[in-house]
This record gives structure tokens, C-alpha cells and sequence, in this order.
């Protein structure tokens, strides 16, 4: 029994450091998780008594390309939106609506997380600052594009930085 642990064992360390050895893991430091030489900001720690909330985030992608720089967004500008919440899932359901009361599909950046804390629901950038607060209008400008997947709005509000720099 005990062999056989110490068997299991030597594999994953024997598959952990070939995965190492040929990238096929990101490496996350203290700034964010870093593709290519490119550091791609991470969601802000919870504090205290604060849950976690699902919110649609565009990942970090898998590899950059050679002599490609990152950062450039869409030149578009989203109208604020008021965040709502359907409580009556488990986990819960942000929803986005515009100014007329239409609902918003929007994909986030790199970094941006939700969070509830004392009942009220949060989006909020890499270091923690508020971006909107349910029932509330976002607290500043959401520039993007399409996301190129129907009529989902890719919010632009984080980027990412050479590692280097």
C-alpha cells in the first residue's frame, strides 16, 4: 500500500516536471499569470466574508504569438450599465442592463472578477477597485468591441504587460 503511494507519487512528479519543463503550464506570479513573456492580470483576492460570483471574463489565451504586441483594444465605447442579480439560482446570476432597461451580454477582461460581500453583488478590477455595484451604474467608462461572438460586448478595462517591463 505504501509503495504503491510513493509510485503515484514519483509519477505526478515525473509529469509535473515534463508539463514544467515544456511550458504546458503558465507561470503565475504575484502580478498575473504570464504567457509568452506577456503578464495577464489576475482577479483581485477576495476579503473577508466575500463570496466569489461566476461573471463571464475573457481567459489569458493559451500562447502569443512571436512579434505580436498585446493591448490594443476595440475602439468602441458600451453605454453604462446597472448590474442586476437573479438570486434564485445557485450560484447566483449577473446580469447586465443598459440605460433603456435592455439587457447588455458582456465579456470582461483579463483580471476582472464578481464578488458579494454583506448581500451586495460587485464587479471589480485586478486591485480591488469597484467597477459597478448591483443596482448601481458602472462607476466609469466600459471601452471594447465586439467580441466577435454574436452580440456580446468585449469590455476592455485591463491589459496585459511584457513581463520584462
Amino acid at each position: 500500500m505504501i509503495g504503491a503511494a510513493i509510485r503515484r507519487l514519483g509519477l505526478m512528479v515525473v509529469l509535473g516536471s515534463t508539463l514544467l519543463a515544456c511550458d504546458a503550464l503558465p507561470l503565475v506570479t504575484a502580478d498575473g499569470v504570464v504567457v509568452d513573456g506577456w503578464v495577464f492580470p489576475t482577479p483581485a483576492p477576495l476579503p473577508d466574508g466575500a463570496t466569489r460570483l461566476p461573471l463571464d471574463v475573457q481567459p489569458p489565451p493559451a500562447n502569443v504569438p512571436a512579434n505580436v504586441e498585446m493591448g490594443a483594444c476595440p475602439a468602441a465605447l458600451h453605454e453604462p450599465v446597472t448590474l442586476r442579480v437573479d438570486r434564485s439560482t445557485d450560484p447566483p446570476i449577473l446580469g447586465f442592463v443598459g440605460p433603456d432597461g435592455r439587457p447588455a451580454t458582456l465579456r470582461w477582461s483579463y483580471g476582472v472578477s464578481a464578488r458579494e460581500i454583506g448581500g451586495v453583488a460587485e464587479v471589480v478590477m485586478p486591485d480591488g477597485s469597484l467597477v459597478v455595484r448591483e443596482g448601481k451604474q458602472t462607476v466609469m467608462a466600459l471601452g471594447g468591441g465586439s467580441s466577435g461572438q454574436g452580440d456580446v460586448f468585449g469590455v476592455c478595462i485591463t491589459s496585459p504587460h511584457r513581463l520584462d517591463t
